[in-house]
């Protein structure tokens, strides 16, 4: 049997933010979630919905801003990052942000 250091029920924000921040500690963890994939507020995913708040308020950022799991990281690797800085406003599409956060998920929450 396994003995772990921090398990978590259910991938929701929470949960999300906790393993991502996990990850490059030695702690051993389990998330577990009932769903087979993650989807962060399916039915607010409207053509041209956007934030109401800062992306930058993301899994990680505001606790360690050089996560590999924040949102700029994201947009980076996407080749996106240069688009969204000059762009006027500060804000992104959910449906955008709904696909950052899938990403992490399949990243972050692996039980190690």
């Amino acid at each position: 049997m396994q003995v772990l250091d921090l398990i978590g029920i259910g991938i929701g924000p929470f949960n999300l933010s906790l393993a991502a921040l996990a990850c490059p500690t030695p702690l051993r963890t389990a998330f577990f979630e009932k769903e087979s994939g993650f989807d962060w507020h399916p039915g607010l995913l409207l053509p041209n919905s956007r934030l109401q708040v800062s992306p930058l308020k993301d899994c990680v950022t505001l606790a360690d801003p050089t996560s590999p799991f924040s949102f700029l990281n994201y947009l980076a690797v996407h080749g996106r990052l240069y688009s969204f800085v000059n762009r006027c406003d500060a804000t992104t599409s959910r449906r955008e942000f709904t696909q950052y956060k899938s990403a992490g998920c399949k990243t972050a929450c692996m039980t190690r």
